[in-house]
C-alpha cells in the first residue's frame, strides 16, 4: 500500500528549481523524485510553480508575484503578506480531503503546522530556519507536550539541532545528480552565490579574493529594499575586472557556472544547511567553508575542501592559496573526491529513501490509532 503523502510548500515564491531560495528548491525536486517513483504524492505550492503532475494549486499566483514591485520594495509589506498567508493555510488545513494523507509542511509559516497538530493530523515538518526561530518557542508555549510529540520533526544538519529540545531526526539534503554534472573543465575563477545580504557574507569572500589577488564571480541578484541597499553600499564598489557580478543564476544554468576553482561560502550567520555547497561538489568543485550550517558534516577537510573559522578573512584566503597550490593531479583528485562524496551520501535518491521511511513509520502508526 502507498502512502499518501501532501508535501507543502512555501507560497510566497514560485516552486521549482528556479525558485530562489532552497525551501522551494527542495519540495519541487523531492516531489518530482516521489513522482517519478510512482508514489501517491502532491505537492500543494502556487500555480505558477514548475509543472508536475502532482502539482495541485492553493493560490493561482505566488504572493510575490501577484504584487507590485513598489509593494514588495517595503519589507513592512511583507507582515501583510504573512496574515494572506495565514488564511490560505488555515483553509487547506480544514479541508476534510487532506486530513488522511501524511503531511509535509517545508515553509517558514507556524500556522499550518499549530493548526494540524491539534486536529491531530498525520505529519512532519521539515526545519528550514535555524532552530533557535522564535516560532518553535512559540509552538512548544501553545501546544501540549502529547501534540508536540504528534510533529514529527526533521532537521537538515546535526549542528542545526544540537540544542533542539524537541524529537527529531536528521536526514541531510540531496541533489540530482542529473542536473549537477561532473566535469575536468573548470574556470579558473573562484565563486561566491546567494542572497545580497549582509549575512550571505559576500563582502568576506570579496575581501578574501581581493588579498588574495585572485578572480572572484558572483551569482546573485537584489530585489527588495534592504537587499538593493546593501548591494549598492557593500558589493557594487568592490566590482572590477576581476570582481565580476554573474547576476542571477538561473537553476538551468548551474551546473555550467559552478564549474570553477572552488567556491567560497562565506555566510556570517549560522545556517540550518547550506544547499549551494553540495550543489557545488557535486560539481566536482572543492568549496571553501565558514564552520557554519551543514559544511563541516559535508565537507572533509583537505580531501574535499577546507574548513574555516567564522569570519576569518585571512582564512579564506590561505585556503585560496592552498588549492592554488595543489599540484593539477592532486587537484583533480579533489574534484572526482568531491561528487564521489555527494554520490554516496548527499544524493536525491538517498533523501528520498529516507523521507520515504518517515512517511511510512507516521503513516502506519496513524492508521493503528484511528483503529482503536
Amino acid at each position: 500500500m502507498k502512502v499518501p503523502i501532501s508535501i507543502v510548500s512555501n507560497i510566497f515564491n514560485p516552486t521549482g528549481p528556479a525558485a530562489p531560495g532552497g525551501l522551494e528548491i527542495f519540495n519541487y525536486y523531492l516531489a518530482r523524485e516521489l513522482e517519478k517513483r510512482g508514489e501517491d504524492v502532491k505537492l500543494f505550492a502556487s500555480g505558477d510553480s514548475q509543472k508536475l503532475r502532482c502539482l495541485v494549486p492553493l493560490v493561482d499566483k505566488s504572493l510575490q508575484f501577484s504584487k507590485s514591485k513598489e509593494f514588495l520594495f517595503d519589507p513592512w509589506n511583507y507582515r501583510k503578506i504573512t496574515f494572506e498567508e495565514f488564511a490560505i493555510f488555515a483553509k487547506f488545513i480544514e479541508d476534510k480531503s487532506n486530513h488522511n494523507r501524511v503531511l509535509h509542511f517545508n515553509m517558514d509559516n507556524f500556522l499550518p503546522v499549530y493548526l494540524a497538530a491539534k486536529k491531530g493530523l498525520p505529519m512532519l515538518n521539515t526545519i528550514h530556519l535555524l532552530t533557535k526561530s522564535l516560532g518553535y518557542r512559540i509552538l512548544g508555549d501553545l501546544l501540549t507536550e502529547e501534540e508536540m510529540r504528534s510533529v514529527h520533526f526533521i532537521g537538515v544538519s546535526k549542528r542545526q539541532v544540537k540544542d533542539f529540545p524537541y524529537n527529531y531526526r536528521v536526514i541531510h539534503h540531496g541533489v540530482d545528480l542529473r542536473d549537477f554534472h561532473y566535469s575536468d573543465n573548470f574556470s579558473n575563477n573562484f565563486i561566491w552565490i546567494g542572497r545580497f545580504v549582509e549575512a550571505k557574507g559576500c563582502s568576506d569572500a570579496i575581501a578574501a579574493a581581493k588579498k588574495a589577488g585572485e578572480k572572484l564571480e558572483i551569482g546573485g541578484e537584489a530585489k527588495i529594499k534592504n537587499e538593493v541597499e546593501y548591494f549598492e553600499s557593500s558589493i557594487k564598489p568592490e566590482l572590477n575586472r576581476k570582481i565580476k557580478l554573474k547576476g542571477f543564476v538561473k537553476q538551468n544554468t548551474r551546473s555550467d557556472f559552478y564549474q570553477a576553482k572552488a567556491l567560497i561560502f562565506s555566510s556570517k550567520k549560522d545556517e540550518a544547511f547550506g544547499l549551494t555547497i553540495i550543489e557545488a561538489m557535486a560539481c566536482g568543485t572543492p568549496v571553501i567553508a565558514y564552520a557554519r550550517g551543514a559544511a563541516s558534516e559535508v565537507i572533509k577537510e583537505g580531501k574535499t575542501g577546507f574548513i574555516i573559522q567564522p569570519d576569518d578573512v585571512n582564512g579564506l584566503v590561505s585556503a585560496m592559496k592552498k588549492i592554488n597550490q595543489l599540484p593539477a593531479k592532486e587537484y583533480l583528485a579533489m574534484r572526482k573526491r568531491c561528487r564521489e562524496n555527494i554520490e554516496k551520501n548527499f544524493s536525491l535518491k538517498i533523501m528520498a529513501d529516507r523521507y520515504l521511511e518517515v512517511y511510512n513509520e507516521i503513516y502506519q502508526d496513524f492508521l493503528s490509532k484511528k483503529s482503536k
